[in-house]
């Protein structure tokens, strides 16, 4: 009887904490404290933010972090459109093709999309390759040079299950 409870308890726990995970609730959105707006502005997210098709911008289309640095820049809440007030989320980076020109896209991302190597095709002669990418909170520099690991969420969801079945073979 006891095995039953426990392993129903883990269960249960882990599969809470994994839609508190995925859901954004934390205590600190919960419980009313108070709010440094200092260290928000200092944790927002940074992203490379350039446009290869626009004048002394060539450099963005490299890869090479010491080339794209100029480029960094903090990503603040949008101020209209439909995430008007958010907060960015991920950092992208779009290939877009027409016929024989490339131009690279490097932007702050405000949906949490995963979108590795997303490729859209519009009107003849038009490709679109989109990446974005969650930077990393001790990184150097931002991820949308690169593609970045997986997000929190899937390693919140292996501890559930994986907790589920220690739980079962504890009680065998």
């Amino acid at each position: 009887m006891f095995c039953f409870r426990f392993s129903h308890f883990l269960f249960f726990f882990s599969l809470f904490s994994f839609f508190f995970y995925i859901f954004g609730a934390s205590p600190n959105k919960i419980q009313a404290t108070p709010v440094d707006a200092k260290k928000m502005v200092e944790s927002r997210i940074k992203c490379y933010v350039c446009n290869s098709g626009t004048k002394g911008q060539a450099d963005c289309t490299e890869d090479d972090h010491d080339k794209l640095k100029t480029f960094i820049k903090q990503c603040n809440p949008l101020t209209f459109g439909t995430f008007a007030g958010e907060e960015a989320k991920a950092c992208r980076k779009v290939r877009q093709t027409v016929e024989d020109e490339t131009t690279i896209v490097r932007e702050c991302a405000y949906t949490g999309e995963e979108l590795d190597g997303k490729r859209r095709t519009g009107n003849k002669g038009v490709t679109v390759l989109i990446d974005q990418c969650i930077n990393d909170q001790n990184a150097t520099f931002p991820c949308n040079s690169a593609l970045s690991p997986p997000t929190g969420a899937s390693v919140s969801l292996l501890f559930a299950l994986s907790s589920m079945i220690f739980a079962t073979f504890l009680c065998l």
